[in-house]
This record gives C-alpha cells, structure tokens and sequence, in this order.
C-alpha cells in the first residue's frame, strides 16, 4: 500500500515459474502421501505471499513464503476414503507477483498385485498365474495381500487361513484350489502294471511312464521292494514331467538275482493315491522243470494225504490207491528214492498186501543210504516188522529204534513206530505226552506229532499240564483240523484259568470252543481270562454279556460290561446293573455318562430304574458340564438336566458345549482336524484318535481341514461325516443371553458370511458384546459394526438409541460407514463425537444439510472462535451453496483466502445482513498485493467508503485502480472517478496517477464543464510543474 500511494509502480511483472502445473496422484486408502512444489519468478527475484489449498485432503505444510526460490511442502490424507474415491481441487498462491492456481486431482486406487503373468485383480487371475507358475503363485498365495483377491467368495476365508498356517508347504495352496471348485486335483497312472523278464544275462535299465491328469502341484515318493531293483530318482514333482509324462528309470541288478523267479514292485506314493509296478525277473528260461522241487512238492502231497486219512477225513482204501498213482508219476519222472521204495512197502502193508512189501525191502537190504541214515534204517526196521520181514525179536528191533532216536530226537517218525511197536514200557498216557512234548522243545513241528498229542487228550484232558507253547500248538491243531473234543475243551478252560497273563491265541481257542461247547463254565473262563490282559476292548462286550446273563460272580464284570459297551447300545441296561451301579458306582466318567445316558432314553421303559438314578445324574450333570466334558452320552445327560436349570454357571456352560459335533473320519493318515472360522483369530485343532474327533463348529461358513503327521492340509479330498451332540435350534436362543461371554455363543448368533443374521432388538446386546471380544478378527467386528449401523440408521430417531451410541468405539464404526455414523450422531445430538470424526475421516459423502446443522451447532459450541478444521468445514459447506448466518458470520471473522473465494463469500454475507468490514478491508488489501483487479472490487470499497473505512486503504485502492485504468486500460467500475473527484475536491494527497485517470475519463467523455475544465487545469499544471 505504501507503495501504490507513494506511485511507486511495476509497469511490467514477471510471471512465476512452477516445478509443475498440476499434480496428480494415486493412492490407497489410509495411505499418507507427502510431495513438494517449488516456484520462482522468472527474473530470479525475491518474492513472498501467501498459500491456501482449496480441499482438506491436501494439507499445505505452511501457509505463508518468501524467497528467491521458496519451497512449499504439502501431505495427502486418504484417512477415511475408500477405493473409487476422487478429489479435486487447487492449490492457489497469492504472490507479490500475481495469483496462480495449481489444480490437484487425487485418486484412490484398490492396491493391485503385479507378477510376471502381470497384475492379478481377482481370483480367476490368480488361477491363470497357478496354471502358468504355480510357484509364483505360492508366494503370492501366503502373502496377506491375497485376501484382497477372495472379495466375493468370502466362503473360502475361513479355509485360506488354515491353509497358510506356518509351515505352508505346497501342498496347501493344491489343497485351496481343489476345496474352491477351482481345479481337479492331479491324478497318475501307469502305462502299464507289471513286467516279466526271463534269461536275464546282464544288469538292464528300463523306464517306466507315468502320466498325470490335468495340472498342479505333484510330489510323488518313489519305494522299491525287491533287492535287485534300483530307482533313478527317490522323489519326483510336477517339474519333472514333459507335458504329461515322466519317465522313470529303473535298473534291474542281475548280481542280485537268486534262482527262480525274482519278485520286486516300485510303489508311487502321493497324498491321494499310490500306484504299483510289479517286476518279475528271471536268469533261467520261461519254461524249465526242477526236478528237485517237483519231488519235494509230491512228497509233501503224500504227507498231506497221510495226515488227511490218520484224522479219519479220508478212507485208507483210497489214500493207497492215491498214493500208488504218487509214486508212479514220481518213478516215471525219473525220480525213485529210498523213501520212495520205503513208502511203497508201508502202502503195500496197510493194503493188505505183505508179500508186495518185503519184495520192496529185499530191494533196500544192501541200500548205502539206508544203512547210514537213522530215519531211513529204522523205518526199515520197523517196516520189516510189520511185513513179519524182520530176522531180529522184537525187543531187539525197539532197542535199536531207540539207539536211533538218541541220535535222531528231532525225528516223530522215529519216536511214532517206538510207540506202535512198545506196548508195555509206554503205558502211561502221561509219559507219551512228556515225550512228545521234549520232541517238540527239540524243534520238531511235525502236525503228526499234534495229532498223537490230540488223540492222547481226547481220552483224558489231564495228560496237558499246563497251557505253554506246546500245549497251544496243539489245540489250535485240533482247532484247525475241527478234532477238539469236549474233554479237550474243558481242560483248556482250566489251564487258562491258572496263566498269570492275556494271551491271544489262547483267548481265539476259547472263543473256539465256546462255539463247539457253549456253556457258563466257559463263558466264565474266557472272562476271567481277557481279565488278566486289555479288559476293555470292545470286542470283549459279547463275553461280559453273556456272562451277565448268566448271571456269573466275577469280579469287575459289571465294571467291564459298561466299559466295553458300544455307543450304539440302545437297549434297557440288565436289572443286576441298574442295581449294582445304583448303589457302588466306580466307572469312568465317560462310563458313567454312557449308563446315565442309557437310563434317560429308556425312561419311559424303566421309570423305576431313572427315579432312583435322577438325583445322581443330575449332580453329575452339573459337574461336568462346569468342566467342559462332552461327547454323545455327556449330551443326552446335559439335554435333560441342564437346559432349564436355574444355576446361571450351568446355563453358560452349557452354552460353551452346545455347538460340539462329532467327526468320524477313516482316512489313515488323518492325525489332527482343525476348524477354521472367519471369525476368529485363531483357528481350532482337535486331535483325531480312534477315527474320530470331538470339535466346535458356530456357523455353518466354519472351513474344516485335516493334518497329516507331516503337517500337510487337505481340505476337499477327505471324506469323513459329522452331527451335532445336543439339539442347537432349541437351545441356541434360550441360551444365547448366558453365551454372551463365550465367543461360539456370539458367533452362532450373530453369524457370518452367507448365513448372517440381522440385529434386531432381541440379539443387539450379542452384537454389541462382539466388539468388546479380542478373540474375533477385526475383519469380522467391523461387519458387526456395519450391521449395527445398520439398525442404528432404522432407529436414528428413536431418543433411547444414546445409550448405546455413548458406549460406542466412534473410530471403529466410522471405518465402516463414517457418513452414516455421523449422520446418527447429528440427529441424536452427539454433535462432538460427529465432529471429531470428521476431524480425523473427512465429510466426503455426508449429506450436506447434516454438515450446516452439525457446523452451526459447533461454531455456537466454540463462541465463534477460530478452530482450523470447523473454518475448512465451514469454507466446504457454503462453497456447496448451503449455508446459514451462523456459518457466514464465522467464516467473515475468521476466513482468509484467495481474493476470488473471499468475494464470494462477501456476496453471500452481505445477502444476510452481516458486518463485513474487515473482510471488505482483507479484499482489497490482497487484491493490491496480488496485483488483481476483482470486477466488483469498486463495489467492495464503496461498501467500505460507507463504513468508514481507513484512508490509507482506500487511496491504496484508488490508486490500484486508477493505474490499471490510466496504464493498463482497463475497463473499471464509474464509481472510481466519483471518488477521485471527492477527494481532488476535499484535497487529499494522493499519487498523481489519480488525477491523471480522471484526467483520462474527462478527455474520453469530452463532456467538459466548468468544474471539470478548472480541474483538468489544475492536473496539467501540476504535471508541467513536475516536469
């Protein structure tokens, strides 16, 4: 100003030069941005002024410059803004040089993923990048980032984030994509299944092709049986395939080859299947005959066809006639031995034909073998006996046998015809079963040597002295052979009841005889047996029952009996149990659960039996359900006596165990299940024993996975089936007030993802109750957050909604839905909170008219004083078109800005009525500054001419505007000439530019008066003097 009115004049400015013209950025929601722009004037002068940003979004880091080459930094908030998003605006700077406008336009922008496939948007994207680099797609696939790519098919969350547990193999991500429907999971097969090699003269390397079906991860582990076989690689994956075949090499090492024929497989093992190649290789030729083994296979048929007639199974008649057409295939294969010729003369014996068979034994009389063999000589003997052949008496003839046997004691046949030919010596039963049994320590397994042990027993049990090893030969010989007689039986029953320990093979010969013999006497034996082992096996329920019925005194038969019973046991518990658990009761809990659980279903068969349980199960009922205890017996236990309990403690309990399923899968490999709510933070695991597991599920959005003991995850290629324990559509709304401490109650009843429900006036506090749980994702609490909004907004206008919005986290619901949270705040008069938000998330999207009525509350709140974010919100409002007297009053206090906006705003007071002095001083002092003539600028000081404004600023401005009209030429309001002749006439000093405009005026016109040709005198004397 003091310039302009001391006529110091620029007649020519530079411009300003920007770093850039516009700017324009990008950015993500919640991101924070930070930039710079530099500016100079072109002649490298030294300037200054003032910078303002039209939008909140962009922040100015001062406000006020000066410099040579000043520098303003700004920031961009896009705190509160959402994807989609776009504000505009401009940054203006009012320079001693002029005002320049510096548009800016920012962009919210959803954060993409790039790859070498290029950006993955969606989930089918993601499923092109797998087909193409399925590793990529991995590393992408534990990134966090990979949610942003589930929008839409929310359903699979719960599943992802069980699938990208630490440590995530492969194997996960094949899992994810198969359980989404999104690709088959990749099957092999073999070109073909078996091989055979014959005449194998050296080591051979062979290959075997697999091929896969489809694409995806594949890891295969490769195992050998046979030691002749070697595999090239122990392990293949997809990346060894071409296309879709592999070939595997293998070798077949002759050196390792033993005669015959060589079995060997390789086995292809993967997660889904396993395939086997069998190999059979050979040295010799396809066709070959071994004479060796041809013999031996005939002798062990005789043998066969021996012990089939001795146990009466086949007639003797025609076990000779099939013996005969034996030895002469063998003799006609060029086979004939000593024993062959020994088996002829005992044929010929037994088929009445004694003469046929000491011609047989002449032959053998100078036989090399036969003299120095044992078990040849004495079958010699002894067959010479039998044909009256022997030259020898008879005792001699033992006597030598015996000799034999000492030498030979390992042999039965020896031992046998000692028997057969010792009448007298041999006569106690029980010195034959000694013998027998000191063959048998000696190695001897002969079933000849069992069956003379039978025949001994089937006449008198007590020849068997205790159950060992011999003894259970020989009744599972009996048992095979189907010769077990009843005195047999009955001594094995006492035998076992003197072992000290279980053991199986004598448990299979009792229940053998059980079924030849049924009787309570065995029935005891065998439970008094299993007893001394692993009493509560299942399988053994059938003997406890029996033995119940039966009504035998064992101790701990009821125990057992109820151990061992199976879940699916519906009938009446017997009366001898009811009674005796009545009153002595030392089962398990699980056990006692299982009995209670039976006397409550049949309740209405036995009421007698359920009154006298009643106050014992209810006790227990109480009991457990505080402990958390749970399976099918425990829920029918709690479904009767806990549901309308009036003990608080036992209605939340129960609360807790409502939602327990039992899952039965019988795939082997399966160690542990986990469940996997979107929910929740953490993610279940249950360990999976006996098939079965016992786990929680809330909702039915709930992601159930499986483990393998190598920590892999399957998801949709394991079957298994599930039910609930306790009926959850009726309790779940008579307990869901006492759940709502327990995160399942909250979750069940809130729901999530396609199977939602909504608040209403009856589950509000469930929903509310969420948000104060730090178990659930944050995901998760804001869509209850949205919800509630939801109903907030049905209710806006409802008074009594204040005390639940008081209790609120405003900056939790303000990132779902910060427009609507604001809008129920300002209509219950909450308008500090409402402003706070803005403050901190921005206006974008609140309706105007609740901005004005929010604002104008606030300006009242703060007696008008300056508050900087109330001034942008006020600037933001009226700019809209929408405003009140109580906005325009505050922004004519506190506003300062372009000379443009300032205007506007002037207008717009003046229209209400309001005092705009100092604003109207603030117009024209800035339009001088920024060297801009406004076009109702004259208007503004003759407004402030009324008012009294100061004579300083108002020759300023005359000044201003008499230079733009007199040099620059420009077109100017008549009220400037109006006032330079007032004060020409009242003789104010002022810059000669003055009378030099009006001068202009009066000669343009050419209207001259008197008054005007004096005035017009007076300036050109004046300008003559000055020259």
């Amino acid at each position: 100003m003091e310039q302009l009115i001391n006529g110091r004049f620029e007649y020519e400015v530079p411009g300003l030069l920007l770093s850039q013209e516009k700017l324009a950025f990008s950015v993500t929601p919640e991101e924070k941005f930070k930039g710079e722009l530099q500016f100079a004037a072109e002649d490298k002068r030294r300037i200054k002024g003032m910078a303002y940003s039209s939008h909140r979004r962009l922040l100015l880091g001062k406000e006020r410059f000066s410099g040579e080459q000043p520098v303003l930094p700004y920031g961009v908030d896009a705190k509160g803004l959402k994807s989609g998003d776009k504000i505009e605006g401009e940054i203006v700077l009012s320079t001693s040089i002029g005002e320049y406008r510096v548009p800016f336009s920012i962009e919210v922008k959803t954060p993409e993923v790039r790859t070498s496939q290029g950006a993955v948007r969606t989930l089918e994207d993601f499923v092109k990048l797998a087909r193409e680099d399925f590793r990529e797609a991995y590393q992408l696939f534990v990134e966090p980032s990979f949610t942003r790519l589930l929008t839409g098919r929310e359903d699979l969350l719960p599943g992802y984030r069980a699938m990208v547990k630490t440590p995530a193999p492969y194997q996960n991500l094949e899992e994810f994509l198969i359980s989404g429907d999104l690709k088959e999971p990749v099957t092999l097969s073999l070109e073909r299944e078996n091989l055979e090699l014959y005449e194998v003269q050296s080591s051979l390397k062979d290959t075997l092709r697999i091929r896969r079906s489809g694409w995806g991860f594949l890891r295969a582990e490769v195992t050998v049986e046979g030691d002749f076989l070697e595999v090239e690689k122990k392990s293949i994956h997809d990346g060894h395939f071409i296309g879709s075949v592999y070939e595997l090499e293998y070798i077949i090492r002759r050196e390792y080859l033993g005669k015959g024929k060589n079995f060997g497989r390789i086995r292809i093992k993967t997660v889904y299947q396993t395939l086997t190649y069998e190999i059979m290789a050979s040295k010799g030729k396809k066709l070959q005959v071994n004479v060796a083994s041809y013999e031996k296979e005939k002798c062990l048929e005789a043998a066969r066809d021996l012990l089939l007639m001795r146990l009466g199974k086949l007639p003797a008649d025609q076990w000779c006639d099939r013996t005969k057409e034996l030895l002469a295939d063998l003799k006609d294969k060029g086979y004939y031995s000593a024993e062959c010729q020994l088996f002829e003369a005992y044929v010929a014996i037994l088929d009445q034909r004694p003469y046929e068979a000491r011609l047989f034994l002449d032959a053998l009389e100078d036989n090399q073998r036969v003299k120095k063999e044992e078990i040849l000589e004495g079958a010699f003997l002894y067959l010479c006996e039998l044909a009256g052949r022997s030259v020898l008496p008879k005792k001699e003839v033992l006597e030598r046998l015996r000799q034999l046997h000492q030498r030979r004691n390992d042999s039965f046949l020896l031992l046998a015809m000692i028997f057969e030919l010792d009448t007298q010596e041999i006569r106690p039963q029980s010195r034959k079963m000694f013998l027998l049994e000191e063959e048998y320590r000696t190695g001897c397994r002969s079933p000849f040597l069992y069956l003379e042990a039978c025949n001994l027993g089937a006449q008198d049990g007590s020849v068997f002295r205790k159950m060992n090893s011999f003894t259970l030969q020989v009744y599972m010989f009996a048992k095979k052979y189907g010769i077990l007689t009843e005195e047999m039986a009955f001594r094995a029953v006492d035998l076992a009841g003197q072992m000290k320990h279980f053991s199986k093979p004598v448990y299979k010969i009792l229940e053998y005889i059980y079924d030849l013999y049924p009787s309570s006497h065995v029935v005891s034996g065998i439970c008094q047996h299993i007893m001394k082992g692993e009493p509560r096996r299942e399988e053994y329920f059938k003997w406890y029952e029996l033995a119940v019925e039966a009504d035998l005194k064992i101790t701990g038969l009821y125990e057992y009996y109820v151990e061992t019973m199976s879940r699916n046991y519906q009938k009446v518990l017997p009366k001898v149990i009811r009674l005796y658990f009545g009153y002595n009761n030392t089962l398990s809990d699980n056990k006692k659960a299982f009995v209670y659980s039976n006397v409550i279903r049949n309740k209405e068969l036995d009421k007698e039996t359920y009154n006298a349980y009643r106050n014992n199960m209810e006790k227990f009922a109480y009991e457990k359900i505080k402990e958390g205890r749970i399976n099918e017996d425990f829920a029918v236990v709690y479904q009767e006596f806990c549901v309308n309990s009036q003990d608080e403690n036992v209605r939340a309990a129960l609360a807790r165990v409502l939602f327990t399923y039992r899952l039965y899968c019988d795939d082997p490999k399966i160690r542990k299940v986990i469940v996997s709510h979107g929910a929740l933070k953490e993610e279940q695991v249950y360990l999976c024993t006996d098939k079965t597991a016992y786990i929680s599920l809330y909702t039915k959005d709930a992601a159930v996975i499986f483990e393998d003991s190598s920590q892999r995850r399957y998801a949709g290629t394991v079957d298994y089936n599930i039910h609930s324990l306790l009926d959850i559509e009726e309790l779940a709304p008579k307990l869901a007030k006492d759940g709502l401490r327990y995160p399942g109650m909250l979750l069940h009843t809130c729901g999530e993802y396609s199977h939602q429900n909504q608040v209403n006036s009856e589950n509000i506090s469930s929903f509310q109750a969420v948000l104060g749980q730090e178990v659930f994702r944050e995901d998760y609490r804001q869509e209850i957050r949205r919800r509630l909004l939801m109903y907030y907004e049905t209710n806006m206008d409802n008074r009594n909604l204040r005390e639940s919005l008081r209790e609120m986290d405003f900056r939790g619901f303000a990132r779902v839905n910060k427009s609507l949270l604001i809008t129920i705040l300002v209509k219950q008069d909450m308008f500090v909170g409402a402003y706070d938000l803005i403050c901190e998330y921005g206006y974008e999207g609140v309706e105007m008219p609740i901005l004005l009525r929010l604002c104008s509350q606030m300006i009242l709140n703060l007696e008008y004083e300056y508050e900087e974010e109330l001034l942008l919100l006020a600037e933001y409002i009226v700019k809209s078109g929408i405003y009140d007297e109580i906005l325009l009053r505050y922004l004519v206090k506190h506003f300062e800005g372009p000379v443009e906006e300032t205007l506007k705003l002037w207008k717009r007071a003046m229209g209400f009525g309001v005092d705009c002095y100092q604003l109207e001083e603030k117009i024209l002092v800035y339009s001088m500054f920024t060297r801009c003539y406004p076009a109702q600028g004259m208007t503004v000081l003759k407004e402030y001419i009324r008012q009294g404004g100061r004579e300083q600023v108002i020759l300023a401005y005359l000044t201003f505007e008499s230079y733009g009209y007199f040099v620059g030429g420009k077109q100017v309001d008549p009220f400037l000439f109006e006032a330079l002749e007032k004060i020409t006439e009242k003789g104010w000093e002022s810059d000669i530019i003055c009378r030099l405009a009006l001068l202009k005026k009066y000669a343009s016109e050419n209207n001259w008066d008197s008054k005007r040709l004096e005035t017009a005198e007076k300036i050109l004397q004046e300008c003559a003097a000055q020259r």
